[in-house]
């Protein structure tokens, strides 16, 4: 059956397949087009008027057309307008009223707020659907569709000025939106696993608690969700299960013995998925790895062979890219898909069906390979330590971290990377704050690997560590839940998407988690 399935879907033409093949087939063409429609579908709004969409989709040389008119946006360019769009104006960055604003996890700056149309709900859905597809078509595994896909909801209310729009976790708006438009409404009410009442819980720990009493004895065989707050899941229904049952279990595996795939987003995979693997303890299990934010979908994974994901090019989203070092320029060179190279690191910009044009998503990608064009996500803008001249990315400190692992036998859930005070004439150095899930036999030996391998994948790093410019990195042992009580004190009662910044070059958040860990020895 498997190899049958897998002969059929590497033949389809039609569907989310189907547009997969034709933007291989012509990425450049596939994205010409889609600027052209975006312009001309958004001519009569507001930026479409002050930057003249109309005449730009007319232009020959579009791409060029528009890189000389529509200059680089970030976010502060668009906060007012958007702020309108909540109140109810139409027709402001693109065509209509916006019914769904998503909210983003403020990873490396406050929390944002993104309109999302119609249009790009659809785009999301079939992303999802040429996702699990191509799955399909890599594997021919399909116990996958046999039983329960099990998402980790987030949660969305009615904005309180205008109850019309729904604000909140972008994917509690694309639920909504499934449930209640169009021919989908009736599919997604049947298939519907998690009652409204679950979704609308405000609290995560209460909500990751129902869940598992809701669904510890249902025939789960996939799950869609971030890694980070699914450990807290997959712990939360092992714990309820042996609360409740009369055998005692230790893994996921043993609850749902037929669990076959994890779909991952909106951290980097290969942090979290050897404490995934041991979580779930199934050896069969397969990890798809997706690239998705609140403003669009982007990427997947096409192959179990490849942790480098398919940048997916006809979803809504015209793609171009800011060499990273170059984007300290008044003027940036922009490239698109026809001139990226592999090796290089880009700052992703996007042009979409919700109204962002030119819009910097602040992420670092890398190609691996281009025609097709397949990347990895480096990291934030943000997510870069560079306090006396180490320029350390945020790919380098989590390879830093896996090879200390692998080296000690630990096993980390979260950590965070900050500079180490430097009162009381210390030297400069990092401080990296790590919780455990099992400690090394020494953090200092955990210490000399995160140094070691730096000192060999970081020219910048090693030179300023053999210049005396900082001195051997300090590990501090966290007690277990940290990070998360952190997270659920300053994330907005701890949404599905939220996240630990891995680094930072100010010691807020580490000063706020350090007395967090003083308050949770003390109780202990």
């Amino acid at each position: 059956m498997g190899k049958l399935i897998r002969w059929i879907l590497k033949r389809h033409r039609f569907g989310p397949l189907g547009d997969v093949r034709r933007f291989c087939r012509d990425p450049v063409g596939v994205q010409t087009r889609l600027l052209r429609t975006l312009l001309k579908t958004a001519a009569e709004t507001q930026w479409g008027r002050r930057y003249g969409f109309e005449a730009l989709a007319e232009e020959k040389d579009v791409v060029r057309a528009f890189q000389q008119r529509v200059p680089l946006h970030h976010y502060e360019a668009f906060h007012e307008d958007h702020l309108r769009v909540l109140r109810g104006e139409t027709d402001v960055c693109w065509p209509g009223r916006f019914r769904y604003v998503g909210t983003t996890a403020g990873t490396t700056s406050r929390g944002r707020v993104l309109p999302a149309s119609e249009a790009s709900l659809r785009n999301d859905l079939r992303f999802g659907r040429a996702a699990i597809l191509s799955y399909l078509a890599d594997t021919g595994k399909v116990g996958c569709l046999g039983g329960t896909m099990l998402s980790l909801p987030g949660r969305a209310e009615p904005h309180a000025e205008n109850p019309e729009v729904l604000i909140g976790d972008m994917t509690a708006c694309i639920s909504h939106y499934c449930l209640h438009t169009g021919c989908l409404r009736k599919f997604f009410a049947r298939t519907r696993i998690l009652p409204e009442e679950i979704h609308n819980l405000a609290d995560y720990d209460a909500k990751a608690t129902t869940i598992a009493d809701y669904m510890m004895d249902k025939d789960v065989r996939a799950l869609l969700m971030m890694p980070s707050w699914g450990l807290t899941l997959i712990d939360k229904v092992v714990s309820r299960y042996n609360d409740t049952h009369p055998r005692s279990v230790k893994t996921l595996g043993e609850i749902w013995p037929r669990l076959e795939l994890v779909l991952s987003g909106g951290v980097p995979l290969s942090a979290y998925r050897k404490l995934l693997e041991a979580r779930i303890g199934l050896p069969g299990v397969h990890f798809l790895e997706m690239y998705s934010a609140t403003e669009g979908s982007f990427a997947f994974q096409v192959s179990q062979a490849d942790p480098a994901m398919l940048l997916h090019l006809d979803n809504g989203i015209f793609y171009e890219f800011v060499r990273f070092d170059e984007a300290k320029e008044p003027s940036p060179r922009r490239f698109t898909v026809a001139d990226v190279e592999p090796g290089v690191d880009y700052l992703l910009v996007i042009t979409t069906c919700n109204g962002l044009w030119a819009y910097h998503m602040e992420d670092v990608v890398r190609f691996t390979q281009v025609f097709p064009h397949r990347l990895i996500v480096v990291g934030r803008a943000g997510e870069l330590l560079d306090s006396v001249g180490e320029f350390l990315f945020a790919t380098e400190v989590r390879g830093a971290i896996d090879h200390a692992c692998v080296s000690t036998g630990a096993r980390v859930r979260e950590f965070h990377l900050v500079p180490r005070p430097t009162e009381n004439g210390r030297r400069h150095a990092h401080q990296w704050l790590v919780e455990f899930e099992k400690e090394p036999d020494a953090t200092d030996v955990f210490g000399r690997m995160l140094d070691a391998y730096l000192r060999e994948v970081s020219v910048s790093y090693d030179a300023t560590r053999s210049k005396r410019g900082i001195d051997a990195p300090e590990v501090i042992s966290l007690p277990p839940g940290a990070f998360h009580r952190w997270l659920t004190r300053h994330r907005r009662g701890a949404v599905g998407q939220a996240k630990v910044p891995i680094v930072s070059e100010k010691r807020d958040i580490a000063e706020e988690v350090l007395a967090l860990a003083r308050t949770l020895d003390r109780s202990e």
